[in-house]
């Protein structure tokens, strides 16, 4: 774990990607507090850990969305989103936001908690 990383942990999802999944300082401080204060870190952790689902980003192509459903917020949100980018020059999938929605998933899922 570099001095950049807040949290990095094994890819959840192995046959998606065998590639640490990477939060860095700077998008934690610098982007998902400032913008989505309400979002928790445990719940960022919880998602890059064992995410419910992972599906295909619908607005950045090659990005994904690792899933959280069970990250209830104050505002009564049930769904973490954590934006993921694969980063294969670093050999990291780098986390690049991570905010809260009512919806469950209309994306393209492409692995469930399970799958392996």
């Amino acid at each position: 774990m570099s001095s950049k990383d807040l949290i990095r942990v094994t890819s959840p999802a192995l046959s998606l990607s065998t590639n640490d999944v990477v939060l860095l300082r700077h998008t934690w401080f610098g982007h998902i507090k400032p913008r989505h204060g309400n979002v928790m870190l445990g719940h960022v952790r919880q998602a890059m850990t064992d995410p419910c689902e992972i599906a295909e980003s619908t607005s950045v192509p090659g990005d994904y969305l690792l899933l959280n459903h069970k990250a209830d917020n104050p505002s009564g949100q049930t769904t973490l989103r954590v934006p993921l980018r694969l980063d294969v020059q670093a050999g990291t999938n780098i986390v690049t936001s991570a905010y809260y929605v009512d919806a469950t998933t209309s994306h393209k899922v492409v692995w469930k908690r399970g799958d392996g």
